[in-house]
This record gives structure tokens, sequence and C-alpha cells, in this order.
């Protein structure tokens, strides 16, 4: 319901600072403390100045006492009677008193002119005294006498305004670059951004800127496309306009040649960076709602309307006291008043809020949770709005952390709802379960971890196992690294494959790693770094469809696999990514899953995020309603489940295909001999039969041999075929 704004802050105002009177008792003085003291009434005032008026020699004879009592037509008795010399001191008292706050009150007005205030002061007092003198120059020119005063006024104006602003320019300035170190982007006047008042005059006003996952398919519907994510962006106080990377043809070109091993983590970062978009750089941005504007009592009438439907007392309703805006929510700050019931008035505000908006699909996603702090409250307000946001974007925000190579596998997860970002090096992280119904991005975020696991190591020290049993259509089809070892899509060949790893490649560790005396890997590495000991993922997509389409007694072996693997190889160097749609006890046992530090449930709702993460509602209350929003279990980071909104390596499908081909490319050419073994082997040759049959195409044989590039079929191991 519309209100009248004007009258808001006439009531706001009135609250926070109400009037010395009530209307209408402005002349009661009769029901103000200070002129009645013990019964004494305004006896106080007249009697000193009685005994201020009368002399010393009589002043302390003539007191009445009682004169006050006598005024108001009372008895003489109905109250104590103050000695005269106790009067004398307490009005003393009380000047001396007053004398004190007001010369206090003087100086501190004071705290404010810093180097800064003057420094603004100077050059405008400046800017006008030029501008007094050159009217006076033209009045006297016209013949007005006073013109030629003006002018001499003026100088000497412009004289002392030069002087303050000259003494105050270096101190201004080592200001403004403090507050913009801490701050961030905030936005001041045009003189903030002067060297001097002559560049000032030369460059006009401007403002100065302190602030500084690739098929489809019809049987699984598993495929995370793009297209899902029309709705990321939808944020409009943010930039979120894409800044194009360089091309990876530019790249490797420009790659430069250096000893073979001898590249740095600065190395691998810049050739990695130099390829990802920029989306929404500025996604953490925080703007706080100015206290004058309209907004700002949009949601102060919205929490005290919803104070109000909830019980609190008219008289003792909230108030607001900031209001700040991040990409995903608004966040109010209210006073805790007494009968405040901030669940109920946090879901009221979330129904006004909804009220107010057009588009249903929003309407939807728009929720609160509180927090309360002693005597404040904070709500916060989901606004259902998404964005999509690059892992470039996150990491130009902790660039010095990727950075650092003491982060063995430094991975950026996401964002939480403050947009704060998570992460964490995930040689801390020994085996992970991400969870999720078809289409919901699961296979997204399990792209985004691997690629920045095979960015910043080395294939001789990672290798991957994919098992996944979509075959032609799986997810990782494109994800031709030369980190990944093996890819296994028939059910016979993922079952030999976990057999090997379980029965025949974590014994030889235990031997080799037990033989040094040693319990893990990681000691053995420190100590013998030039023994090859890779980490080994084994990713296992479809887990409960797998299982699902077994027979009994290799449904227990799978199960039994899986166990082993997460509860006893991680020591070893060995450790599992499963991918279910959800966490089934039938599948991996709960007693397993437990042992997962890393664990996740993508846009699943409260049962399915309990299942996965073990958090209840009451301990996660937010909902999982846009791509990229995950309820994430991770140990290492924090005890409870987050609320994590992930990244994205590119803007689509077309982009990560050829993200995933020049990182093999870059990695052929820092660690040759990693490609042979590798599915990155097949690419490469893939890669030379396309090269050749095109060239083919163009000879003088080009209607033998022309096609079109969709005709070109991969019947697998590595043979491309025409159709």
């Amino acid at each position: 319901m519309p209100y009248d704004m004007d009258e808001a802050r006439y009531n706001r105002q009135n609250r926070r600072s109400p009037a010395e009177y009530p209307p209408g008792q402005q002349d009661d003085f009769m029901n103000d403390d200070m002129f009645f003291e013990s019964g004494s009434g305004s006896a106080v005032n007249n009697d000193l100045d009685k005994l201020f008026s009368d002399g010393a020699s009589n002043s302390f004879n003539s007191f009445d006492p009682n004169m006050g009592m006598n005024m108001m037509g009372g008895s003489n008795n109905t109250a104590p009677v103050k000695k005269q010399e106790d009067v004398f001191f307490e009005s003393v008292g009380k000047i001396l008193k007053e004398t004190y706050t007001t010369t206090t009150n003087i100086f501190s007005s004071f705290s404010g002119l810093t180097s800064l205030f003057w420094y603004k002061f100077g050059l405008r007092a400046l800017k006008v005294s030029v501008a007094l003198l050159a009217v006076g120059i033209l009045f006297a020119i016209f013949g007005w006498k006073k013109g030629l005063a003006l002018s001499m006024g003026s100088c000497l104006s412009a004289a002392i305004s030069t002087v303050i602003f000259m003494f105050n320019v270096e101190n201004s300035r080592n200001i403004r670059e403090e507050y913009s170190n801490e701050a961030g982007g905030v936005s001041e006047e045009s003189e903030l951004d002067s060297e001097s008042f002559f560049d000032s005059m030369e460059n006009g006003d401007e403002n100065f800127d302190l602030g500084g996952d690739s098929s489809t398919s019809d049987d699984y519907e598993e495929e995370d496309s793009f297209d899902d994510y029309d709705d990321w962006g939808d944020f409009d106080n943010l930039e979120s306009e894409s800044t194009p990377p360089i091309s990876t043809e530019d790249a490797l070109s420009q790659m430069r040649e250096i000893p073979l091993g001898m590249y740095t983590r600065q190395y691998l970062f810049d050739m990695f960076q130099s390829v990802l978009p920029c989306v929404t750089p500025n996604f953490a941005q925080v703007e706080e709602v100015d206290e004058d504007d309209d907004e700002f009592y949009d949601w102060e009438e919205m929490l005290r309307e919803a104070g109000e439907v909830t019980g609190c007392n008219e008289d003792n309703l909230p108030e607001l006291e900031e209001v700040k805006k991040t990409l995903f929510t608004v966040v109010l700050t209210c006073s805790r008043p007494k009968g405040f019931k901030p669940d109920m008035v946090a879901s009221e505000i979330a129904s006004l809020y909804v009220y107010r908006q057009s588009n249903p699909e929003i309407k939807e996603k728009i929720y609160a949770k509180t927090e309360t702090v002693g005597k404040r409250c904070l709500i916060t307000i989901f606004t259902g709005k998404n964005a999509m946001i690059s892992i470039k974007d996150m990491t130009n925000t902790c660039k010095d952390w990727v950075l650092d190579s003491s982060n063995y596998i430094p991975i950026i997860i996401g964002i939480d709802q403050t947009g704060r970002v998570i992460k964490c090096d995930f040689k801390k992280v020994e085996s992970i379960i991400i969870t999720g119904m078809p289409r919901s991005g699961k296979s997204w975020l399990v792209q985004l971890i691997l690629t920045q696991m095979c960015a910043y190591v080395s294939p001789k020290e990672l290798w991957i196992y994919i098992l996944d049993p979509k075959e032609g259509i799986s997810d990782f089809k494109s994800f031709t690294l030369p980190h990944v070892k093996k890819f296994e899509s028939n059910d016979t060949r993922i079952i030999d494959a976990l057999r090997y790893v379980v029965k025949v490649e974590a014994p030889k560790r235990k031997k080799l790693i037990g033989d040094h005396g040693f319990v893990n890997i990681w000691d053995f590495k420190k100590v013998h770094p030039d023994i090859d000991l890779p980490i080994i993922y084994i990713l296992v997509d479809e887990v409960v469809t797998l299982a699902s389409r077994m027979d009994k007694e290799v449904n227990y072996e799978f199960r039994m696999l899986l166990r082993e693997l997460i509860s006893q190889l991680p020591a070893l160097g060995i450790r599992a990514i499963l991918i279910p749609h959800i966490l089934n006890n039938d599948i991996i046992e709960k007693k397993t899953s437990d042992l997962v530090p890393f664990k996740v449930s993508v846009m699943g709702d409260a049962d399915h995020i309990e299942k996965a993460t073990g958090s209840k509602f009451k301990e996660f209350p937010y909902r999982l309603t846009n791509q990229g929003d995950n309820a994430v279990k991770l140990n290492v980071v924090s005890s409870n489940t987050m609320f994590v909104h992930s990244a994205v390596l590119t803007t689509d499908n077309v982009e990560s295909a050829k993200l995933f081909d020049y990182m093999r490319r870059v990695w052929k050419k820092l660690e040759p001999n990693s490609v042979r073994g590798s599915v990155a082997e097949s690419a490469e040759d893939n890669a030379v039969n396309i090269n050749l049959l095109r060239e083919l195409e163009s000879s003088d044989n080009s209607d033998l041999f022309s096609f079109e590039e969709d005709e070109v079929v991969d019947k697998g191991n590595g043979v491309w075929f025409l159709e």
C-alpha cells in the first residue's frame, strides 16, 4: 500500500530525536524537572535572581525558601525546604556543568576538520575568490567604485585560500589513499582526483573512484547445459558485462619456451587465467543504502509493518538501523525490542517483498533468515536474483592464495551469501561426494574442481580415472587432459578398473610406503620427492544407476570396492569422487559416507540436503533455488554446512571444450611424456586425423574426400570414421 515518504521521514526523525517538549506543552514549566527538584519548584531560579540582584549584604536574609510553593498556592509545609547554601552550590554546579558541556561540544565540533576538509575548503574558497576578482575588475572597468574594493578583497581571500590549499595538499592525498585501501569503491567529488588546483581547472569536475560444464542425453538427462543458466546475471545493481579473454590460439602462440619441467606456479597461473573470461567482476561489492534514500524508508516501513502484525506493541516497534545489499541478498540490521519475534518478522518482510515483485519465477525464490546479536537482529532477505560468476572473477580476489605454492591443490568452489570466496587446498580433502538430480549442475561443479586441479598440478603428480556408464554422452567426454589416464564406460570394464586400483595398485603403494617407514603418502613424498607416486582420483559418475543394473554378486563387489576406496586408500594417495543423484545408504553406506570430508547437495530440497550433508533445516535454513546453488559440507573450512554459489569456468559448453583442448596442448608442451597412455593421446590422434582429412579435402581430390565436420564420428579407441 503506498504511503507518504515525507511523513515517514518526519516520523523517523521524531522517533530517533524526540522534541524536548511534547506538542502543546512547551510553556508548561510545571511538568519540567528543571523547575522542580525536591518540591522547591521554580523557587530555585526565582531565588537565584533575587540572590544576585539584591546584593551580597542582604541576599541571604531576604531569601524566601517557600516562595515557589506560595506561587502555586500550596502549603508552606508540604515539602522539605533546601538550605540556602545547598541551593547556591547546586546552582553553581549546574552552571559549571553546562559550561563544560558547551565548551566540549565546541571543541569536538572541530574533530572533523581534517587536512582533507581544509584542502577542499581552500580549493573551493580559491575558486570563489578568483570568480569574485573577475567580477570586481569588470565592475571597476564600468565605473563602479566598489568594484576595486571587491577586487582587493578577493585578492586577499585568494591569497589566504591558496596558503590553506597548498599546506594541505599532501596530507589530504595521504588520507584519500589510506581510505581508498580500506573502503573499496566509494565516489567523491572531483577535487579529490586533482593533483593540483590547475589540473582541476583544466579537467573540469569529474567523479573520482576511490575504490578502487557438452552433449545432451534423452536417456539420462544428465548433461548440464549453460542454456539452463539463462537467468544468471539478472542483478541490476552490479556490472555483469563479460570481459573477453585472450583466444586460446593467441595464448598458445605467445607461450614462452622454458626448459622441460622448469615451470612455476606463476607460469601455470598466467597460462590458465589468460584464457578465462571475467563475467561479474564486482560480485563481492556491498552497497549500503543511505538513510536519506527512499529505498531505506521502503524497508523501514516493511519492517515496522511486519513487527506490528506479528505482535509488537505499536509504541515498541523495531527501528531500522542499516540496509546493505549484496549480489543475492538485502541485509537489514534493526533493533530488537521487547516482544520482537525475529523469524516471524523476517518471514513477513519476505512476503511483503514478494508482493512487490512482478516476476513469478523470482517470487518462488524469495525467502529470509535471521541472526540475533544482543539487542540487534540481522534479517537477510534472499531476493531470488541470480548471476553467473566466473572462476576468474573469484580468483582475482584471492590471487596471492592461489599463487602460494604451499597450497598444493588450490581449489575455489564459489561464494557464500555474503560474497566471501570459499576456497580450500584439496590436499586436505581426501574424497568427494557430489549429489544432485539430473540437470542440476553437479557435473559442472565437478568439472570446475577437476580443471583447477589439472591447471596447477602436473600430470606427473596427478592421475584421474573417469568411470562413467553414459558412454558417448558423458559430461566428461571432452575432458581430454593428460591427467586422465583411463576413461571407461562399459560396466564390466568399470568394475575391472575399480578392482585393479583397490586390489593391485593399493597393495603396491602400501608396500612401497611401508617399506620406507611411512604410513601416508605425504610423508613419503616429502622425503622421497624423486620417486614418482602420483595422487589418483577415481571418479565414478551415475553411481546409483550403475549399481542398479548390476546383478546381485557384482553389485555387492561394487559396494565393497567403494567402501575400501573411501575408508582405507586415501592415506595411499588414492581418492574417490562419487557423483550419485542422491546419497543412497544401499549403495554408499552411511558409516562410509560419514568419512568423506567434502559432500555437496546441488540444488537439493531440504530432504536431499539432509541426506547429503546430515544438516537438518534448522541447521541449514537456505533454499537452493537457482542454478549454481549448493549446500556444502567441507570440514576443513567450516564445521557447519555452508551455502555456496558455485563458480563457472566459461559462459557456455563450446568455450569449455575449447578450454580443455587448450590445457591439453599446454601440458603437451610442458610435459610431453605425460601424454602417452592418457586420453590426451587419443585426442591428439583424432586431431591429426581431422587435419589430414581437411588437407585431403583441399587437394585435387576434394570431390573424393570432401566431408562435413559433423560426419566425422568417434568409433572408440581413438579411431574416427566418416558416416
